[in-house]
């Protein structure tokens, strides 16, 4: 069975682990105690090298970036509701999905960690950052643009994926 490694903390592990449990893709969840230094370990390092969460094991294959988990996911089970197999209605998805990677994903990052984890010791300028980046800013004002031009059965789903 497939292998998911996981830490619910991690934004980008909860992305995969909802496809998963909207679809019903079964698969076994592996916990990696980031708060513990788990993902630093050397052990963990021969699952990733890169010592992120998640990472996702299928057989012999190891993917360890959240997007790509979910396009392999969607392709390997023919989930074309959530990833479209036509390549102007994919591409859409692909756009959002790397938008929230690298747009989106920072700035929340910024905020959540330094107001939720480090509580009083947070970085101020950190936060200020996440909650002033143009990413953060632009997201509404973005999907509302974009989304009236492409309203087919795909876009309904290319939002639940991030």
């Amino acid at each position: 069975m497939p292998i998911l490694y996981s830490h619910p903390i991690s934004q980008h592990y909860r992305r995969v682990l909802a496809l998963r449990e909207e679809t019903g893709i079964p698969h076994e969840t592996c916990h990696i105690s980031l708060d513990t230094g788990e993902h630093m370990s050397s052990d963990y390092l021969l699952v990733n090298p890169n010592h992120q969460i998640p990472t996702f094991m299928d057989n012999d294959v190891t993917i360890h970036e959240s997007n790509t988990i979910l396009r392999y996911l969607c392709q390997k089970h023919g989930l074309t509701d959530w990833y479209p197999a036509e390549l102007v209605a994919r591409t859409a998805v692909d756009q959002w999905l790397d938008w929230t990677q690298c747009r989106l994903g920072p700035a929340t990052f910024f905020v959540v960690f330094n107001t939720v984890f480090a509580g009083d010791r947070g970085d101020k300028s950190a936060i200020a950052l996440g909650h002033d980046s143009s990413a953060r800013k632009s997201a509404y004002r973005l999907r509302r643009r974009a989304l009236p031009q492409q309203r087919t059965h795909h876009m309904a789903h290319c939002h639940r994926l991030f």
